[in-house]
């Protein structure tokens, strides 16, 4: 793997030289953003591992203008000294995959990289035949809604909840991939954008309609049949991730059948893809960003690849596609 870093401070830049050299990674040493964006147009990298505060461009700058400016970018890790939970989320937002604190060991370093490139490296499944049977002995009482993100997820789900509005007939379950302090953040702003009670899930919590589930950091969230109540495990990462969307969704499925709406919005990875066919499976409706307006275009398009998505439309959209959908499904579930 060859690794641009981009760090002022020579000791750091040492530091991440060593640890990747010894890891049988390539390192290339530059010392601020403006540099780094300049070599990253040249192509050849996998990562980057930048700082935050630097000279001429600071690393936030960098990853939102190689996000904008540079085909196929690479995987981006922040490490700086910066430690607090909204300029980590700062980072997440402009696009950064992960975000590491210093001080920092070389093991930590290595081993979040390596974790980002699996994901950004994970094949595409095969167009897959998925078969699923909700064994719904009634109709359920509301619609059961799912969306997920990953990469610039952050900024993404604000939109879409905001373009939600009420859904008095639906409950709605979020995964964003991220730590647990980042989630338990991201709880209170997305309260912000949305009239409906926003919640960090819990072990045995009762869903109602009208309110937000989202999954905590490091747990599965699943909807358990029949009593809709969240159910958090801590089984082995999908798609090299926990959280992860494709047991939400598969569950999703289960609980609510054909009145299961499922959105995947920008990431990177193929985490989704496969829930979202269970979704489809079952009779649901799937609903993927236009790759074209993410910040990370693989997972809503190998939702569209696999062929899952029922409909693919921009993100400024997408939360009223979701409602509509959701006010098609509550017309049925009152017949």
């Amino acid at each position: 793997m060859r690794v641009l870093i981009a760090e002022d401070d020579r000791t750091s830049a040492l530091l991440l030289e060593r640890a990747l050299l010894r890891a049988g990674h390539t390192p290339v040493v530059v010392q601020d953003g403006q540099e780094a964006l300049s070599r990253l147009a040249e192509g050849g990298f996998d990562a980057v591992i930048t700082d935050w505060m630097m000279p001429r461009m600071d690393g936030i700058e960098l990853v939102r203008r190689a996000r904008e400016e540079v085909s196929n970018p690479p995987v981006f890790l922040v490490v700086t000294a910066l430690a607090s939970a909204e300029a980590r989320l700062h980072a997440m937002r402009a696009g950064a995959d992960d975000y590491l604190a210093k001080p920092f060991s070389a093991r930590d370093v290595v081993e979040r990289l390596e974790n980002c490139m699996a994901r950004h490296q994970q094949p595409e499944p095969s167009c897959p035949v998925v078969t699923a049977k909700a064994d719904l002995s009634v109709k359920p009482t509301r619609v059961g809604v799912c969306i997920t993100a990953s990469t610039g997820g952050p900024e993404a789900m604000r939109e879409v909840i905001h373009g939600l509005g009420t859904l008095e007939h639906a409950s709605v379950f979020l995964v964003v991939h991220g730590p647990a302090w980042m989630l338990e953040t991201f709880t209170a702003r997305l309260q912000k954008e949305s009239p409906m009670t926003v919640r960090l899930a819990e072990e045995g919590m009762q869903t109602r309609a009208g309110e937000v589930y989202l999954a905590p950091g490091d747990r599965h969230m699943l909807v358990v049949p029949g009593s809709l109540q969240l159910h958090l495990t801590m089984e082995p990462p999908e798609n090299y991730m926990r959280p992860a969307a494709d047991p939400l969704f598969r569950s999703v499925a289960a609980a609510f059948g054909q009145y299961s709406v499922a959105a995947v919005l920008t990431g990177m990875g193929r985490d989704g893809s496969l829930g979202a066919a269970t979704i489809a499976a079952v009779g649901g409706k799937v609903v993927a960003q236009d790759p074209r307006t993410a910040v990370a275009p693989s997972m809503p398009q190998t939702v569209i690849n696999i062929g899952a998505a029922s409909s693919v439309v921009p993100l400024d959209v997408l939360g009223a596609t979701l409602r509509s959908h959701v006010q098609a499904m509550v017309t049925e579930l009152q017949r």
